[in-house]
């Protein structure tokens, strides 16, 4: 059943720029809930390095760097858009659209406004918020976060690509811990 108050709104274009709430901190902490709502953010003068100090930082981006995250996320697509174009392509229809289909931009106004930012945030739409199912929601959720910590390392910090763990091979450091012997053992049948 679709709301009264769903209205349509127009799609997201490169150009498109928001505000990402961004928690840096050096060391485990408590989850911070929902602390980026009322947190007095700090500009990011720190492009392509870590920040000087713990905190939470509001850096502005554009819709085609979050894309552009989406496609990179995980592993280089390169050599499959070579070997096999139009599996690559799928692959990429199906990194990007979860992002398309379910997340929107909206105007806010900080509690603690910072000189030049957007104003705007990512948000989900009216289709997640009343017609999407679960495993839709867990599946944006997944790409949603795969997508802003490649965002975050590559755009953000100036590092490398992310990859997937499992791409790495064995971890040297691991091969004493008992733990890591009965996952790497167990893996297969989860």
């Amino acid at each position: 059943m679709i709301s009264d108050d769903v209205t349509d709104a127009p799609p997201l274009v490169y150009a498109d720029s928001v505000d990402i709430p961004v928690l840096f901190r050096d060391g485990p902490a408590k989850r911070p809930f929902k602390q980026w709502r009322t947190a007095k953010h700090l500009p990011w003068t720190t492009p392509g390095a870590f920040p000087g100090k713990d905190g939470w930082y509001a850096p502005t981006t554009t819709w085609r760097e979050v894309v552009k995250a989406a496609t990179e996320v995980g592993r280089d697509v390169t050599p499959w858009l070579h070997q096999a174009p139009r599996l690559a392509r799928g692959e990429l229809v199906a990194r990007v659209s979860p992002l398309y289909a379910y997340l929107g931009i909206h105007d806010v106004t900080p509690r603690h406004p910072l000189p030049h930012t957007s104003g705007r945030r990512l948000t989900v739409n009216a289709v997640y918020e009343h017609g999407t199912e679960r495993s839709a929601k867990t599946m944006l959720g997944y790409r949603l976060g795969m997508t802003m910590a490649e965002w975050a390392c590559r755009s953000l910090m100036g590092l490398g690509q992310t990859w997937h763990i499992e791409d790495g091979g064995p971890i040297p450091a691991l091969e004493n811990d008992s733990v890591a012997q009965f996952v790497a053992g167990h893996a297969v049948s989860w």
